[in-house]
């Protein structure tokens, strides 16, 4: 049997057995990873199949499983074909009957791109009209505050805020206000909430958030806390050894190790940071937005760029898909310009 037959016949039984599982939909939901554990479903799918899917659902609308399976499937193809299909009504029904489980704040659950600039943004309504009827309800709360992290960040502070107030000791909410601070460049609250989100976390929490942590340390100007983070994250990673995290905390303890010693006019003690965080194995981040270049614009600006050049061929073995940026920024500094780094100085 080929993999394709293989893959759709494994996607048939799943949908089979569908009905006679005796999870919930809303276990289901709320369990971990639940678009990546129907994505060899979505992609065993014909065009058929979908036709099919959708006749189903109608018949049976809350059969969650192949509704998931559906908005992953559309997930993966392109926004012309998303706007042609019904992604939007799928997302929208998610939303609608489940707000308060995990999947619910799914940021991909968003539609910005089918929403056309003017209108309103249906998801958004739902949200604000949950939250309306639930005001106490936390989960609907850090769910529709994550909808709105981008796009509204004053929302996203106020509903983050009143989750807080009635969980005090949820650490995820105070590591979702942490970052909504550091994006609005309030560093001092953003140090504050992961201190807070500290004190009732996991060690395995505490080692995801300690590389946003010391950048909100170095950015508050707390020079010393951001040493510490930054070491620890580095001693953990040794201890770790691997997981999706390492190669991030590898990149980024060491970046924050480098910008430390470049304000102390130790230049060199700032390269070799800077070069072992270039040696950083990759990570599923720093593979698709490739690595942070805010150490390497500033050692630029100290004319130092041998070390940014080296920097620039060791994360070419992680950042492989825009290759050619690397390649741009290395002729460009060859030249003596400093590049145009755009998204890559807050990565």
């Amino acid at each position: 049997m080929s993999l394709l037959a293989l893959a759709t016949a494994t996607t048939l039984a799943l949908f089979a057995n569908a009905d006679s599982t005796d999870q919930s939909a809303r276990e289901f939901l709320n369990s971990p990873g639940v678009s990546i554990s129907m994505q060899g479903a979505a992609n065993a799918l014909t065009v058929a199949q979908v036709q099919d899917l959708e006749k189903e659902l109608k018949a049976n609308p809350d059969d969650i499983r192949k509704r998931v399976t559906l908005i992953t499937y559309y997930m993966n193809q392109s926004m012309f074909q998303q706007a042609a299909s019904p992604f939007k009504d799928h997302v929208l029904y998610v939303i609608k009957h489940y707000p308060e489980t995990r999947y619910a704040g799914n940021p991909t659950l968003r539609l910005d791109g089918l929403v056309m600039p003017g209108e309103t943004n249906p998801v958004s309504e739902l949200w604000k009209q949950h939250v309306k009827e639930q005001p106490d309800n936390i989960a609907i709360l850090h769910n529709a505050a994550r909808h709105f992290a981008v796009r509204d960040p004053k929302e996203n502070e106020k509903l983050l805020l009143a989750a807080r107030k009635l969980e005090p000791e949820d650490s995820k909410i105070s590591f979702d206000l942490a970052r909504t601070y550091m994006r609005q460049e309030q560093c001092g609250q953003s140090l504050a909430a992961f201190e807070e989100g500290f004190k009732t976390c996991s060690v395995s929490d505490r080692y995801n958030q300690l590389s946003d942590a010391a950048k909100a340390a170095f950015c508050a100007g707390e020079i010393e806390k951001a040493e510490s983070y930054a070491k620890e994250l580095l001693d953990l990673a040794v201890e770790t050894g691997s997981g999706w995290n390492y190669g991030n905390a590898v990149h980024h303890g060491n970046l924050v190790l480098g910008r430390i010693a470049l304000k102390k006019d130790k230049i060199e003690e700032a390269e070799t940071y800077l070069l072992r965080a270039g040696r950083t194995p990759g990570s599923p981040q720093l593979n698709s937005f490739g690595p942070n270049m805010q150490l390497a614009s500033e050692l630029l600006e100290r004319g130092r760029k041998e070390s940014v050049l080296q920097y620039f061929d060791l994360c070419k073995k992680f950042w492989a898909m825009p290759r050619g940026k690397l390649d741009l920024w290395k002729q460009q500094v060859e030249k003596g310009e400093t590049p145009n780094f755009g998204g890559n100085m807050k990565y």
